[in-house]
């Protein structure tokens, strides 16, 4: 995750964004679109992506637990195609709202 969200680069201009390993521009810090400077965000940086994840699991995991026990919680395998994922995620919370 770390990797991932620290790769991402904004275009200034524009706003498109690449990733420096997964999505490049063809230029480094110039997009391929309109030109424009390449930066990161501060919220993209190391620092404050490892408080993100530590805040995530100190705060936000518990309720995994918590919807399990309760059986609410519902899983899907993100590593789909975004398109398989759409539609199980929509049929999930069509059949909890009975529909």
């Amino acid at each position: 995750a770390i990797k991932r969200i620290t790769g991402r680069r904004s275009c200034r201009n524009c706003g498109t964004v690449y990733h420096v390993d997964f999505s490049p521009p063809k230029v480094t810090g110039v997009c391929d679109k309109c030109g424009g400077e390449l930066y990161q965000r501060d919220d993209d940086k190391v620092e404050t992506v490892r408080n993100r994840l530590y805040v995530y699991y100190k705060q936000t995991s518990p309720l995994i637990g918590y919807y399990f026990a309760k059986e609410l919680l519902a899983e899907v395998d993100g590593a789909q195609p975004i398109q398989t994922v759409s539609e199980q995620l929509k049929a999930m919370v069509a059949s909890r709202l009975g529909r």
